[in-house]
């Protein structure tokens, strides 16, 4: 059933709370807004790491599987905000939630692509009192057997209220979720409120929708319709929308935006270089397929020769999979029109990348987009989670690192995205085992069942099986020396700014890249490679792991993270590039500097 647009108009008050519930898309996507007046800014982002995550839930559901959310992480835009007589303007990205596989009778949904806004606040607060307070809304993409951490516990909703200083009152947050969750589980209560755009299949959302193409036209046509609504109805209850960050894979956003008055600012989830390779093929100065990146390097764009095994596999095989290959290039579908353009980068990792960016799509960087305790910048001491996980590990992966010695811990962690076969999990395994380091081995639990019980045992005696682990907390611990990862952005910037080398087992996306980039050009560590028959052999585990942490090469490794670890600090510390891009962003949009004009 396609919504009324009205249906989802913001400022239901307590009673109403029921039935604006009852108008929620099964599956949502998390934005956020805060404003010390009004809410100056929305945020519209699809998931980072897995940019088209509801095509592949298509995809999943097409084939006879179901997809969930392992984990989700609300990572904040450490912004630098000046203050204001008026209140201080608040970002918070929604750049880190992953999506796995599941089996079984686990009841899920796909996601879709919803933003979420702030509604009125309950009627006994004063209208003074809401004027000078400071609202934050976050909305997770957050799938139906997600029960847990709806709210978060109360010190994970203090890192994000100091996260964003004001001279008002605190922040509050108002977490979003999906109509099965908020059917299964109490509701939030008291101040939270929640609306969100629909893509058209509330009843069941992306999965409910046989035809994938059909998805993408629906969620364009109502999902435009009721955003629009959304921003009219914002502005009707004098809280007029300012600027909308939005994803440019949903490029629909931009137009309504405009239609509306409102300001618009691109965030581009990818590193320079991937977003160089499709910009350059958008433009239409790169060919399909995109064989190698040899005529890229040699004009100067990027940093480092990209073969065959290390061009984005969507351009280098455009007839594997069309629909996401067209999702990765329409980012820049009216691109040059934002207002602004925002790349979760910075600029010393990739600078030839990061100029280009600039010059060709007036892109600033502001990453990497970590809480503030890891970036010890001084500001934030406290702040050390993206938000909440909604999944926790059953097995006291901390205390057990507690035990082990400095630098002797492998973590692997090779994404919710990635599933491999049983005959690779074995490989794995007992390749972490020959390797005679003690791991910490991530295996999800809708993998569990591939692992035989004599590998299971085997590793037991050598390391610890979780299903989840908090995998920033983990990188940071001084027990972890080598990190074995699928090499996805996020991931990859985490190991970086705690100094961790890394041996990488990409597997799609932009995952072959920055595996090139992080081995050849960052010099933190190896890349495995595969047999005649596409596999990683136990042997190749083994080897690559030694080599990293004990081979004659180890130091190298160890120097360049280190090196590496403290440019990205540098970069958020204050004065630092994406310091004062994120700085003159917020001031730009702040309720002082708008007003001026």
């Amino acid at each position: 059933m396609k919504p009324n647009p009205g249906d989802i108009e913001p400022g239901a008050s307590g009673a109403d709370e029921g039935a604006l519930r009852g108008t929620l898309p099964r599956s949502t996507r998390w934005s956020a807004s805060s404003s010390a007046s009004h809410v100056s800014c929305l945020l519209l982002l699809l998931l980072s790491g897995s940019p088209v995550s509801a095509a592949i839930d298509d995809c999943c559901s097409l084939a006879g599987r179901t997809r969930h959310h392992e984990e989700f992480q609300v990572q904040a835009l450490h912004a630098r905000m000046p203050d204001v007589a008026d209140g201080t303007m608040c970002l918070l990205f929604c750049d880190r939630t992953d999506v796995c596989v599941m089996r079984g009778d686990v009841r899920t949904q796909a996601a879709t692509n919803s933003l979420l806004v702030p509604l009125r606040p309950n009627a006994s607060v004063a209208a003074a009192e809401r004027r000078k307070e400071l609202r934050s809304i976050f909305g997770p993409g957050i799938m139906e057997n997600n029960r847990s951490r709806l709210v978060g516990k109360k010190k994970e909703r203090a890192s994000w209220a100091a996260a964003w200083p004001t001279t008002a009152s605190a922040p509050r947050s108002s977490p979003l979720t999906t109509r099965y969750v908020l059917s299964t589980a109490p509701p939030p209560g008291e101040p939270f409120r929640v609306a969100a755009i629909s893509d058209g299949f509330d009843d069941g959302g992306a999965a409910s929708c046989p035809d994938l193409f059909e998805y993408w036209r629906s969620l364009d046509a109502v999902g435009a319709e009721t955003l629009a609504a959304l921003l009219c109805s914002e502005a009707r209850e004098g809280r007029p929308v300012r600027v909308l960050v939005y994803d440019p894979h949903l490029p629909w956003a931009r137009r309504v935006a405009r239609d509306a008055g409102v300001a618009t600012a691109a965030f581009l989830s990818q590193p320079c270089s991937v977003d160089l390779i499709y910009g350059e093929v958008w433009a239409g100065r790169l060919p399909l397929p995109v064989t190698h990146g040899r005529d890229l390097f040699e004009r100067g764009l990027l940093g480092v020769e990209l073969g065959p095994d290390d061009v984005p596999p969507f351009a280098a095989k455009p007839d594997w999979c069309p629909v996401f290959l067209e999702a990765v290039i329409r980012q820049f579908e009216g691109l040059e029109d934002a207002d602004e353009v925002l790349v979760n980068s910075f600029r010393d990792i990739e600078p030839k990348e990061a100029d280009y960016m600039e010059a060709t799509w007036r892109a600033k960087t502001i990453g990497p987009l970590l809480p503030s305790f890891y970036l010890d910048d001084g500001r934030l001491p406290d702040n050390k989670t993206y938000g909440f996980n909604l999944f926790s590990s059953t097995v006291s992966c901390m205390a057990w690192l507690d035990k082990q010695s400095p630098r002797s811990v492998v973590l692997v962690s090779y994404g919710t995205v990635s599933d491999y076969d049983a005959a690779q999990l074995e490989e794995l395994g007992r390749g972490l085992c020959k390797s005679g380091k003690p791991f910490l081995w991530v295996v999800r639990s809708n993998e569990e069942h591939k692992l035989s019980d004599e590998l299971r045992d085997k590793c037991n005696e050598h390391g610890l099986i979780v299903s989840w682990c908090p995998q920033l907390e983990v990188l940071a611990h001084k027990a972890t020396g080598c990190f074995f990862t699928h090499c996805g952005w996020n991931s990859t910037l985490e190991a970086m700014v705690n100094g961790v080398p890394m041996v990488a087992i990409p597997h799609w996306a932009d995952q072959q890249t920055i595996s090139k980039y992080m081995e050849s050009l960052w010099g933190m560590g190896i890349r495995v490679h595969k047999d005649e028959n596409g596999l990683v052999t136990k042997e190749e585990v083994e080897k690559c792991i030694r080599e990293v942490m004990d081979g004659d090469s180890k130091d190298k490794y160890r120097m360049n993270a280190t090196m590496w670890m403290q440019k990205a600090k540098d970069a958020m510390q204050k004065g630092g590039c994406s310091d004062k891009n994120i700085a003159d962003f917020a001031t730009k949009y702040s309720s002082s500097y708008a007003l001026s004009k």
